[in-house]
């Protein structure tokens, strides 16, 4: 009765593991209906198949690897899912080790669920023949208790590390929103319009401008591979390099340089980080333009055509050494007015319809071109409708989608002043 009390109170409790299996281990022992006890657990998380035991009572879990094969008789019980009993351990091949009085009788009982074995509960006897059919019944029937707890305890468990988890990306993702532009600098002869769209909770896009002295405007789009809360956190650094190094150097070729021996010091070998990083004289329509990796830039004159801009580059983090350098190639052209410049991430060219077919380079140019009479705002927008009626409107991104649109009005307009910005 008082075992069962003792259930009562656990179901209601929200316990930790270590709790719960020395409960487990002692109550057999405490009832009287056994010696010793141990309880053994597969953790294949650990990156090994072998079990372990978790919780011991009355006897050291050293001197039970000693005297019992548990790897043998708890892997037999997840196979069957049928409790092992050995009347007479001096005689069975997986006890023969102990010695008279220590233990000569073992019951092994599972707890298991419909569909998976969470644990073995091993009780020992120091004579043979020990466990009769009450004591096996009543062993039997605290198992199948001790279960319902376990399962219990593992789903609550669970339950507080997803809340935990969402509760970590909420933070991660506000941080991230936050290192977003939360406004678009107002300079003369520009229409500026962008946006960032995460495909999970916290994504690894990044897009940002700077006004820099003498009329120029520092941009950048970045696409951290991978996805979720290690991206993000590159993604900060990567806002840290850009705000620092722009101010101080601002050409292409050297920001991306420094911003390759900087990152790549703290990148994992199997993460990388695609750029493009440009400079806009906003007096003269001049760009410096390069790309480290990405997707290209398209620009798009007043009359609607457009091409893709193809400078070499390697991703940031691929190299550390000088082959960066040496590969990354510097764009230079001059705007004329109304030209646009489309910046984006990957995410928008691969996103996938139904079936699996990618948005790609060709939708993409056919969107701006149909969009050309539209200000940067317009032709963004166009993007992503256009997207989204690819993709299906309530279907989730496959990838982190960013935009960035930069319309050059031309030096003409100086006198008016007026400038539009826009984050979507």
């Amino acid at each position: 009765m008082a075992a069962m009390q003792t259930i009562a109170g656990l179901l209601r409790e929200v316990v930790d593991s270590e709790k719960l299996h020395h409960w487990a281990v002692s109550t057999p022992v405490e009832s009287g209906h056994s010696n010793t006890a141990w309880l053994t657990v597969q953790k294949l998380e650990s990156g090994s198949l072998a079990p372990r035991i978790v919780a011991s009572c009355n006897i050291e879990s050293e001197r039970i690897t000693e005297l019992c094969d548990v790897t043998s008789i708890h892997n037999t019980i997840v196979q069957t899912r049928e409790p092992v009993l050995i009347q007479d351990t001096l005689i069975d091949t997986r006890t023969r080790k102990s010695k008279s009085g220590e233990f000569e009788s073992l019951l092994a009982i599972p707890l298991s669920t419909r569909t998976e074995v969470l644990a073995v509960l091993f009780a020992a006897r120091d004579v043979v023949h020990a466990f009769e059919r009450e004591d096996i019944e009543t062993i039997g029937v605290f198992a199948s208790q001790a279960t319902l707890v376990l399962e219990n305890a593992r789903l609550l468990e669970a339950k507080i590390e997803r809340e935990r988890l969402a509760n970590e990306l909420a933070i991660a993702r506000d941080v991230q929103q936050r290192l977003l532009p939360q406004s678009m600098p107002e300079l003369p002869n520009l229409n500026l319009a962008a946006s960032s769209v995460a495909a999970r909770e916290v994504g690894g896009d990044y897009f940002d401008v700077l006004e820099l002295d003498e009329g120029e405007l520092a941009f950048i789009v970045a696409d951290v591979s991978g996805k979720g809360t290690s991206a993000a956190f590159y993604m900060a650094e990567m806002q840290g390099i850009f705000q620092a190094v722009a101010r101080i150097e601002s050409a292409p070729d050297i920001f991306l340089g420094y911003t390759n021996r900087a990152l790549g010091e703290s990148l994992e070998k199997n993460i990388f980080v695609t750029a493009v990083y440009g400079i806009l004289n906003c007096h003269s329509g001049s760009v410096s333009l390069a790309r480290a990796g990405h997707t290209p830039a398209i620009l798009v004159d007043a009359s609607g055509n457009a091409k893709l801009l193809h400078s070499e580059g390697l991703g940031i983090g691929l190299d550390r050494g000088e082959l960066f350098g040496d590969v990354l190639e510097v764009e230079h052209l001059t705007l004329n007015p109304d030209d646009l410049l489309v910046l984006y991430t990957d995410g928008v060219v691969e996103s996938r319809n139904h079936e699996g077919e990618e948005f790609g380079y060709d939708r993409l140019l056919q969107t701006v071109q149909a969009a050309r009479n539209e200000d940067a705002q317009g032709v963004h927008d166009a993007i992503r409708q256009t997207v989204d009626e690819f993709v299906g409107t309530n279907e989730p991104y496959g990838d982190d989608l960013t935009l960035m649109i930069i319309e050059w009005h031309g030096c003409e307009t100086l006198s008016s002043g007026t400038a539009q910005t826009s984050l979507s």
